[in-house]
């Protein structure tokens, strides 16, 4: 019995992988799914959303990249669902969400080393559509504050004057 090796030969072996790896990649384009090799994934970020033409955030978000979808934490909280995302070559996202009640959120953004920029249109039902920009970086942890971590388990801080902690 012939291996298929032999019958299609090396180069014929090495075509039918690219072909397959490019056949793959084009159907996850075609279905806006995010392939776990994504350098977005697991990855959560705290982005500022400032409307056109204001100079202050109306929102400060956390939004995840997790399973190949979008999460939001403000606009989940307002009734919209998570959400698959795409992602192109070039490090460019995009995602869209509907809500009946609120509308949809188109939104587009790119990911430079830890820095995070983009853009979210918000069209609401009766018509209002408003421009968003989008500046973010990789979210951080908070840490326990030091009162807590100094106290150690089983013991409690007792407030001094001031916000300050008295171990005890």
């Amino acid at each position: 019995m012939r291996s298929i090796r032999r019958v299609i030969g090396i180069g014929g072996l090495v075509a039918l992988s690219v072909l397959s790896a490019v056949v793959f990649a084009r159907l996850g384009e075609a279905s806006g799914v995010a392939w776990a090799a994504s350098p977005l994934e697991e990855t959560e970020w705290q982005v500022e959303v400032t409307e056109e033409g204001m100079t202050l955030p109306q929102y400060v978000d956390r939004i995840r990249f997790v399973d190949g979808k979008l999460v939001s934490a403000i606009f989940e909280r307002k009734g919209f669902p998570t959400v698959s995302y795409a992602l192109d070559a070039g490090g460019s996202w995009t995602a869209n969400q509907k809500n009946d009640a609120a509308g949809s959120l188109a939104w587009r953004g790119a990911v430079q080393g830890d820095s995070m920029t983009g853009t979210l249109v918000w069209k609401q039902p009766d018509g209002k559509v408003t421009n968003y920009a989008l500046v973010g970086r990789p979210a951080v942890e908070e840490e326990a504050p030091a009162s807590e971590a100094a106290s150690g388990p089983g013991k409690k801080a007792k407030k001094g004057f001031f916000g300050c902690s008295l171990n005890q």
